[in-house]
């Protein structure tokens, strides 16, 4: 009885809405405010403009600092007027702005996040990489690869290797929880973020469906309970077993938790790498993991560029008052101009040509969007992006067969972070100033009345989750290339080195090098103000080993504002002085066999330190075929093979052929004859 005086309730609030949406003519995008900021650095200014709308009477502006809880009203401005002018802005700040847009029927919001020359964040905090154990044999070189790209961020790393976890383990859950709080203790003003690697322990929680599907009422997967420090988890309360899939059930004493809603702040970004249960792509799920690896790491260091641009496929329209494409709009018009901005053909779109980011919304299934995005679409087809965000029925319980969410950053060539956004809305104009996805996942996780929006359900809910890396950025700059040791002279206890490396072109403004004696560690800034040159003195005490670290710098001007941004690092090992010698012939002799190859062939070495390495097939003629590898690696013996049946050498012609390997005091070549 009471299941059907709700569904008569929710009946007649639908009819009556579907009648005010035909009478007004609304869209999701009269919910928003789509401004457009211009800062003038000489008089610390900000103008705020915005389309106008015929239907608004009023204009309310609110200004924060980034970090700050409370909002602060900087002025109205009424009619059909759509300017505002903020006179007081200081360097180095970052602030948000809150436009909201006043008619008698209904509201719209916009948000923008500026600053002028804001500094570069050098030192990101402690970072926990907890890999499933089952999986690191497997990507020994791209997960050192990855952790040194996360250390060359800014980050201190720290690595755990888990017991894999399937199916629900409560035990599991725990000892990873345990582990995440045993760090936060240890380093409390220093942890920030979580990478969960592999298949790793899923949390479930909560008695409720927040897509509104009465037989998806139960616990949903919770991996925001990993971000929670302090939270009253309880498991005595919720008895319901009505859903369709055993996996929402939630009974007393079962290791599923009793919260929908997040019981205190998130402290921790969380986010999750998992390819586990994804049969619609024939890659088996190491190759997944090792394609996410090597795209992370190229989008990293600029190897292909992604306009800032962005796809909205609506499917629901006014379907609810939530508006819900509106979380879009709201999102992509605060990071690029409207005219970025492009309507309709998600899949066809990201078929053809890159987008930053891509929307969709519509009638769901665990495994697609209907007449949008389906998970066969990205195992079968290139999906031209770096973030998604859906909304439909049953995505949010991203732990299925299949589901839409980890089959988009499962895909290939670019795409990194995927989340369900609309219940609650996600906000995400701070990256806009170069904060990370994990940032704005923090943010949303914790929002409940802070950014307003159109949006009315699954606020603080503890299905709130990120698929992919947390610490992507929107903007990377190009790092230095070939860091070497130039020269090195001793005098008394003392030891000189130069350090030179090759200039940058990427609208470079200088470089910042760093030090340190533990990658475990800190790394110390060395130079007082930006180098402008491609070489370095350093004097150190000569009995220690060190590890420099160097990075280009550029004064990045984003869509809102401007900002110091520091390209990924690069490394360099100096040791004692009697291996610094030997460091001009860092790698033993390169091997190849079998020689003749007819399927393929294997190269090996030897590296007498820790170095960056660079691994190339080519041609007689020294053309690139392939990149075997790009990454650092550690002191010892290594091997690579190459198949000669993929899809870049499946056409190769009889003949010899070379191989390039070059670390950053050496280049050395071997010669292989392929016979195919």
């Amino acid at each position: 009885m009471q299941k059907n005086k709700y569904i008569l309730i929710k009946f007649i609030f639908l009819f009556l809405f579907f009648y005010f949406q035909i009478a007004f003519s609304l869209v999701p995008k009269d919910f928003s405010v789509l401004p457009k900021i211009t800062i003038n650095p000489l008089t610390k200014s900000a103008i705020i403009s915005w389309n106008k709308d015929s239907l608004a009477n009023t204009y309310q502006i609110y200004r924060k600092k980034l970090n700050d809880t409370v909002w602060n009203i900087r002025g109205s401005v009424f009619d059909n007027s759509n300017l505002f002018v903020d006179n007081e802005l200081q360097d180095g700040v970052i602030y948000e702005y809150k436009i909201i847009k006043i008619n008698k029927d209904n509201k719209g919001y916009g948000y923008l996040c500026t600053g002028i020359e804001v500094p570069a964040k050098e030192y990101k905090g402690r970072l926990l990489l907890i890999i499933d154990k089952t999986v690191a044999p497997h990507l020994e070189l791209e997960l050192e690869r990855y952790k040194m790209d996360l250390i060359g961020d800014g980050w201190v790393v720290k690595e755990y290797l888990v017991p894999r976890s399937e199916e629900f383990d409560p035990v599991a859950v725990l000892n990873i929880k345990n582990i995440i709080d045993y760090e936060y203790h240890s380093y409390p003003a220093d942890l920030k973020a979580v990478i969960l690697f592999g298949r790793i322990a899923v949390p479930y929680s909560g008695n409720y469906a927040f897509d509104g599907h009465f037989n998806h009422v139960g616990a949903w997967p919770a991996d925001v309970y990993y971000g929670i420090i302090n939270g009253q988890w309880t498991d005595i309360y919720v008895n319901n077993q009505n859903a369709d899939s055993s996996f929402n059930h939630n009974i007393p004493f079962d290791g599923k938790f009793d919260q929908t809603n997040i019981p205190n702040r998130v402290i921790l970004q969380i986010g999750r790498i998992d390819f586990y249960n994804l049969p619609v792509f024939k890659e088996s799920e190491i190759e997944l993991l090792r394609n996410y690896l090597d795209k992370n790491h190229n989008f990293r260091h600029k190897k292909f560029n992604v306009p800032i641009r962005s796809i909205i496929d609506d499917g629901f329209g006014m379907y609810s008052p939530e508006a819900f494409a509106s979380n879009a709009w709201t999102n992509f018009s605060a990071l690029m101009p409207e005219d970025s901005i492009y309507e309709g053909g998600f899949m066809e779109r990201l078929k053809k040509e890159p987008y930053f980011w891509a929307y969709g919304c519509n009638s769901g299934a665990f495994d697609n969007i209907l007449s949008i995005a389906y998970a066969d679409q990205f195992a079968s087809q290139e999906a031209n992006a770096i973030f998604t965000l859906y909304l439909g029925s049953w995505l949010g319980d991203w732990n299925t067969k299949n589901n839409l969410l980890r089959a988009s950053i499962a895909s290939s060539p670019s795409i990194l972070g995927s989340f369900f956004s609309g219940r609650p809305f996600w906000h995400f104009h701070q990256m806009s100033m170069n904060e990370s996805i994990g940032f704005c996942t923090v943010i949303s996780q914790n929002n409940k009345n802070l950014y307003e929006s159109a949006g009315m359900n699954g606020y603080n809910g503890i299905h709130i989750a990120l698929m992919g890396d947390p610490t992507i950025r929107m903007y990377y700059v190009t790092p230095p290339e070939n860091l070497r040791l130039a020269l090195s002279t001793v005098s008394g206890n003392k030891m000189i080195n130069q350090l030179n490396w090759d200039a940058v072109n990427d609208d470079i403004i200088g470089y910042n090098i760093y030090r340190t004696t533990d990658l475990n560690a800190k790394f110390k800034k060395l130079n007082d103000s930006l180098i402008k040159g491609t070489f370095y003195k350093d004097t150190v005490i000569s009995s220690n080993k060190y590890i420099y670290m160097l990075k280009s710098v550029k004064l990045e001007k984003s869509y809102t504002g401007s900002f110091f941004n520091e390209s990924q690092g690069k490394f360099l090992t100096v040791d004692k002085i009697n291996s610094i010698l030997e460091s001009y012939n860092i790698v033993s002799e390169l091997q190849v066999s079998p020689n003749p190859a007819l399927e393929f062939f294997n190269i090996e070495f030897e590296l007498k330190n820790p170095n960056l390495v660079e691994l190339q097939f080519l041609d007689i003629n020294g053309k690139i075929i392939k990149t075997v590898f790009s990454g650092y690696l550690n002191q010892g013996k290594h091997k690579f093979r190459l198949n000669l049946d993929d899809n870049i050498c499946s056409n190769l012609v009889s003949g010899f052929y070379l191989i390039k390997l070059k670390t950053s005091e050496q280049i050395i070549f071997g010669k292989v004859c392929i016979i195919p």
